[in-house]
């Protein structure tokens, strides 16, 4: 058919066979893209039923205002990494709140689809990935209704589950989807031998329309300015590097033991610079400390709100770090990404991480310098000796 082809509402129901209420959630969410009056393009329709969603370049981008992340949580600017959860409302249509719906859609998105909100920090993952699909397939023998979709290239690039709200709110509906679509993909990538990150996810309320979305607050804009050609510090090389690594991933399992790794070492240094310098001078236990290592009272660091970093260390060794690095535990189960309450805990644990990382490197980076006399004046003059 013709490009200029449209279907009534009605029409479009007939031929998807969908129950009014999602038919009102479709419409109004943007998974058939835009609306023409009261009409939509049969292209659109033919998408959707192949697809699942709509892949047309011709819909341009939608994406989320990254001051929406920086928003302050009662009253407090979170750090980079802190997970966030967004609503984005309906732009057309009879408005339904959220509260109001019965069910609901989740896709779980294997590169970055522009129409649907992605990620803003997600910087990879924009590429089609290298397992075939012909058309849409249910997965048999899943709990809920759920679906894999290719792209118009006929790779796969969404997985698409199904289910009734309940009593439940928007997170409990992405836990319980998550639950499902993870085993999934995790037995496609066994299966295959071929990685299936999630670039990025939406639960789709019905029949309100309204998506609902977990994102990490992503990193502030910044312009480059003078820097060095490498880490100036020998010693900190390795630190540094697991930093970037660690912030380098949307995987919070990879980004926590990365974290972890480069705060450990940037701790092993200041150690041996303590015992130099205990051999050199009597002013052996005085620390440059640029940035208290302490939480402050903020939300992304609720629990940890007041602890030192040496404090905060034993508790996430304890309840996080030995868990997600090691495949057999004593009188337990490795935290995974397999459910996503491991998922979410690990990834709120991320952004502690980060700030104990960032912080300890840089007070650990002053004290070389302060040996070393090198641009003393400039990075330290308001350091706080103790």
């Amino acid at each position: 058919m013709g490009q200029d082809v449209t279907l009534s509402f009605n029409e479009v129901g007939s031929r998807l066979r969908l129950a009014p209420p999602l038919l009102k959630a479709i419409l109004t969410s943007g998974l058939l893209g835009y609306q023409q009056g009261n009409r939509i393009p049969i292209v659109a329709v033919e998408h959707f039923e192949r697809y699942g969603v709509q892949w047309r370049p011709e819909l341009g981008r939608r994406l989320l205002d990254v001051s929406i992340l920086g928003t302050p949580i009662n009253g407090s600017v979170q750090p980079p990494s802190t997970l966030t959860q967004v609503q984005v409302l309906p732009q057309s249509g009879d408005l339904i709140s959220s509260d109001q719906d019965e069910g609901w859609l989740a896709y779980f998105f294997l590169r970055t689809n522009d129409f649907y909100f992605p990620d803003p920090g997600t910087i990879g993952l924009t590429q089609p990935i290298g397992l075939r699909l012909a058309g849409p397939r249910e997965v048999s023998g899943a709990v809920k209704p759920t679906y894999l979709y290719p792209d118009p290239g006929g790779n796969l690039a969404a997985v698409m589950v199904m289910g009734q709200k309940g009593s439940g709110t928007a997170q409990e509906a992405f836990n319980v989807a998550y639950n499902v679509a993870s085993p999934v993909l995790d037995e496609l990538a066994f299966r295959y031998e071929h990685p299936l990150p999630i670039a990025h996810s939406m639960i789709v309320g019905v029949p309100s329309g309204v998506i609902t979305l977990n994102l990490p607050k992503p990193q502030i804009v910044k312009n480059i300015a003078s820097f060095s050609s490498k880490c100036e510090f020998d010693e900190l090389i390795d630190a540094t590097a697991l930093f970037r690594e660690g912030i380098s991933t949307n995987n919070p399992f990879h980004q926590f033991l990365a974290l972890w790794k480069s705060y450990e070492n940037a701790t092993a240094v200041r150690g041996d610079w303590r015992a130099s310098r205990k051999r050199k001078r009597s002013d052996a236990r005085s620390d440059i400390v640029l940035v208290e290592e302490r939480f402050p009272n903020i939300y992304a660091f609720k629990g940890f709100e007041g602890l030192s970093f040496g404090e905060a260390r034993e508790r996430l060794r304890a309840s996080h770090r030995n868990a997600v690095a090691h495949g057999t535990l004593e009188g337990g189960r490795p935290r995974t990404a397999a459910t996503a309450e491991n998922y979410v805990e690990v990834a709120g644990a991320v952004p502690i991480l980060r700030y104990m990382a960032h912080a300890t490197l840089t007070n650990v980076r002053a004290c070389l310098a302060y040996d070393n006399d090198r641009h003393l004046r400039s990075s330290i003059a308001t350091a706080v000796r103790r």
